[in-house]
């Protein structure tokens, strides 16, 4: 019985987990890799339609949705250095809006996906976490790679 308990918590809190990790990154090593999260709201541990959700649906074309209980997104993603293309997505009651974004990530910053709600519509960016300065942009105005 404590088995079958034990295995049933540890599949449990694995699908209510909300981080992703790229493939390649060493968790142990917190200068190997760049954060990005999500300005969100987890406000209501019952009715979670009533938040604010924002979550991260893709990166760079990778869909990030995992199925366990009930599926979902995660609201942090580790990744490598570079330009990574991220789609995001805020969930309101029955609403939802989404967008596609890049950052150029560099190994000493972290970043956060925020959101503005004017109306009926909702702007994304990021942010630098700890400057508050707007980097990256909308996918399609990403760099392009230099070819020699």
């Amino acid at each position: 019985m404590k088995l079958a308990l034990s295995i049933f918590l540890i599949l449990f809190t694995a699908s209510c987990s909300s981080i992703y990790v790229q493939n390649g990154i060493d968790l142990n090593d917190k200068n190997s890799f760049v954060t990005i999260s999500t300005d969100t709201e987890k406000n209501h541990r019952i009715f979670k339609g009533l938040d604010k959700r924002v979550v991260i649906t893709s990166l760079n074309g990778n869909s990030l949705i995992r199925i366990g209980w009930d599926y979902h997104y995660p609201d942090v993603i580790h990744v490598n250095e570079g330009v990574q293309i991220i789609e995001v997505r805020m969930n309101h009651m029955n609403y939802y809006a989404d967008s596609c974004l890049w950052v150029d990530a560099k190994l000493s910053e972290n970043y956060i996906v925020r959101k503005e709600i004017e109306n009926y519509s909702v702007a994304f960016w990021i942010a630098n976490i700890e400057t508050g300065e707007r980097v990256g942009g909308i996918c399609g105005s990403e760099p392009k790679p230099i070819s020699t």
